[in-house]
């Protein structure tokens, strides 16, 4: 997420004054995390490189789906910037102060809106909207696995009691 969001940096008007951030904040990111990798859980060494792919894969769509939320919206122009407050909403939204997320991003697209002058209630719509889809297609998930476990209390219950 850190390392997307530097890549971010450059293609808004941040980068002028904060260019430098992008130059040293990728490798020292990347750097970083293998170092913690090595040092904390060293049983991922040799899946390291999976993880960095596997995590580039799913930001990747998800920044896929901010970007069909923006031209269902027909936004189309500030989109990197909106990509950018996404990420940064993203890492937020891991912070254990609340139950996924909820209110946290929406509060970091609120204030990062206004900072970078875009539409504050366009760019909550947008986390809402992005929350809401999650929320829709985790909720298939959750019924599969209440159905699976249903069936094999069924079935130890049909086992035990003959």
């Amino acid at each position: 997420l850190i390392i997307l969001a530097l890549l971010c940096i450059p293609f808004t008007d941040l980068y002028s004054g904060y260019g430098w951030v992008t130059l040293a904040g990728v490798p020292v990111t990347l750097i970083g995390f293998i170092g913690l990798i090595l040092i904390f859980m060293p049983h991922l060494k040799r899946i390291t490189g999976k993880l960095l792919g596997w995590s580039f894969m799913v930001q990747a769509f998800q920044m896929l789906a901010i970007l069909m939320i923006l031209m269902a919206f027909n936004i189309k122009t500030d989109q990197i910037e909106y990509l950018l407050i996404f990420l940064i909403s993203s890492i937020a939204a891991m912070l254990p102060i609340s139950v996924g997320g909820i209110g946290i991003r929406e509060m970091i697209f609120f204030e990062i809106s206004n900072y970078l002058l875009l539409d504050q209630k366009v760019a909550v719509a947008i986390s809402l909207t992005f929350y809401l889809i999650t929320v829709l297609a985790s909720s298939f998930g959750i019924i599969s696995a209440l159905d699976s476990r249903r069936k094999k209390e069924s079935v130890s219950t049909t086992i035990i009691n003959p």
